[in-house]
């Protein structure tokens, strides 16, 4: 999320050769997934929480950077990799046609 500039660099050098994917997901689901990492502190924790909604907001804000928009809203149980996973495959497929 800090980087938004060199994300701005890869768009103008590399156009149609490279697929900007902005990775949405929600607050709940977030926090969630970040908490299942084992051995972080609550100062990297808040920090990652913090980043993923900057990114949220450069995405609504900056939106034509990107080529994707992969959203992961979940359940509010477990975080499911395998949801995102099929999300990504179809951009990946639709690429390479």
């Amino acid at each position: 999320a800090s980087a938004i500039e060199f994300i701005e660099q890869l768009k103008q050098a590399y156009g149609d050769y490279v697929t900007l994917i902005n990775l949405f997901i929600d607050e709940c689901c977030y926090e969630k997934l970040i908490a299942a990492q084992s051995g972080m502190t609550s100062v990297e924790y808040d920090a990652r929480v913090a980043a993923g909604m900057k990114m949220q907001q450069i995405y609504l804000k900056d939106y034509h950077l990107f080529d994707e928009m992969v959203i992961y809203t979940g359940e509010e149980t477990v975080f499911d990799y395998k949801a995102l996973e099929k999300q990504f495959e179809q951009i990946i497929n639709r690429r390479k046609n």
